[in-house]
């Protein structure tokens, strides 16, 4: 996978399966070290032709810095409008896009299908989230393949779904609840991309930094490790109640761990404080395990953390 797609999922990934994983041998596998082998857990196809590939890196090289977030977004947008993905009336042509997942095997032509659907549906709440992010180019074909990279995931065939240690425990935490932000997505982006200016070359470091920036400038971390839950609160009334109460016990049972996280936030290689994402971790964690039954997801996958496979706690 390009590493310009691969980084747009590790934050996904430290939100999601940041929670150390029990292996075989009863250690646990810290998901901020082996973010990058869980995103490749899944086998997907490029999302797009080489020529087109080759065309947009030739157009916005001369132009913007190949490693910075600018180039990633610009770099989505060039190729989704040039393999007719996106319209120029910035819809997506479902079509069009159906048409180049057909030379692909029938599982995964069905499940990135689905994935590009259910996305499509909801395009008008993600332009709502671009009209918001500064960038030079939009950043809809940006939030959009992600959307679509996350539902693969969830849902990768059996078949393209790699039988390393890392990937069989990720795969017990996949996103098996349907989330809702937890943060601002302006704030976190904006914190993203000015500190993934100043450490272009230390991915996992950026995101770690970008959750401590944001959760401070929405004042829901003050200090080294006070939750502030009046915040959190407010910013969850917007959601259903059932999914307000998980969050609720969710932040509580995180509070009453956070000694264990700040000791596990004390470790870690960064030089920002890990406490936001890892406290970020854990409350995703408990959501999950504790999902309304309206937004859980019923796969084989998900059924292994619904009959209890051992997951090492914060």
């Amino acid at each position: 996978m390009p590493k310009r797609i691969c980084l747009l999922l590790i934050s996904v990934l430290l939100v999601i399966c940041d929670q150390p994983l029990q292996t075989n041998a009863k250690e646990c596998i810290d998901m901020a070290v082996h973010a990058r082998e869980v995103v490749s857990c899944c086998q997907y196809e490029a999302f797009c032709s080489e020529e087109v590939d080759e065309q947009c890196n030739q157009q916005l090289r001369p132009q913007i810095p190949p490693n910075s977030p600018n180039f990633t977004v610009c770099f989505l947008d060039c190729a989704y409008r040039e393999m007719g993905f996106l319209t120029e009336n910035n819809e997506i042509d479902l079509p069009k896009y159906a048409a180049y997942l057909s030379p692909f095997d029938k599982n995964y032509r069905i499940v990135t299908a689905n994935a590009v659907g259910d996305c499509a549906a909801i395009q008008q709440d993600i332009l709502r989230d671009v009209d918001q992010i500064p960038s030079r180019c939009s950043a809809f074909a940006l939030l959009f393949h992600v959307c679509v990279t996350q539902l693969t995931l969830r849902n990768c065939p059996a078949e393209r779904w790699a039988t390393n240690e890392i990937c069989k425990e990720a795969s017990k935490v996949a996103t098996c609840c349907k989330h809702e932000a937890f943060m601002d997505a302006v704030t976190f982006a904006n914190c993203f991309k000015t500190i993934d200016a100043q450490n272009p070359e230390k991915d996992v470091q950026s995101v770690v930094c970008a959750f401590d920036c944001a959760y401070r400038e929405m004042g829901l971390l003050h200090g080294e490790d006070d939750i502030d839950v009046e915040n959190v609160s407010k910013f969850h009334t917007q959601y259903d109640e059932a999914y307000q109460q998980t969050i609720a016990k969710a932040v509580d049972h995180c509070i009453a761990n956070k000694d264990n996280i700040r000791r596990e936030a004390e470790l870690a290689p960064t030089t920002c404080s890990a406490f936001a994402v890892k406290f970020h971790a854990c409350v995703a964690l408990q959501v999950v395990l504790n999902c309304p039954v309206g937004r859980w997801t019923d796969t084989p996958i998900c059924e292994q953390v619904k009959s209890g496979t051992p997951i090492c706690e914060a």
